[in-house]
């Protein structure tokens, strides 16, 4: 047998974990997601910056606009979100949209008819 032993420290993490936009642009294909939100968004080919999907721009938008230190539920989670609820039309990930805000929702305690 070969290998380096690292294996035994490999853990399989669900789509969830690595979020990108072709989990969404045609149809949702990331059921954890769904059910419990996106926990790490990857804007894979530049999506953070394009047109594409508009979704992964808000999201990039509302972090970079964040001062560390502000006021977290006023100036990072209401802008981001009304920069997704903007993003959100005409397009499939916006069909999705609130999985973006679940994870921020539970870990900022705030209880939206428990999404």
């Amino acid at each position: 047998m070969g290998g380096s032993g690292y294996n035994k420290y490999n853990i399989p993490l669900s789509s969830r974990f690595n979020y990108r936009p072709d989990h969404c642009m045609y149809t949702s294909v990331c059921k954890p997601a769904e059910k419990e939100g996106v926990a790490v968004i990857h804007g894979s080919r530049g999506f953070f910056h394009s047109e594409k999907q508009p979704i992964f721009q808000a999201v990039y938008r509302s972090f970079e606009e964040f001062q560390l230190g502000g006021d977290i539920y006023r100036e990072f989670y209401q802008s981001l979100e009304g920069y997704i609820e903007v993003a959100a039309q005409n397009n499939h990930c916006g069909d999705v949209k609130d999985i973006f805000l679940k994870n921020i929702r539970k870990y900022m305690d705030l209880d939206f008819d428990n999404t």
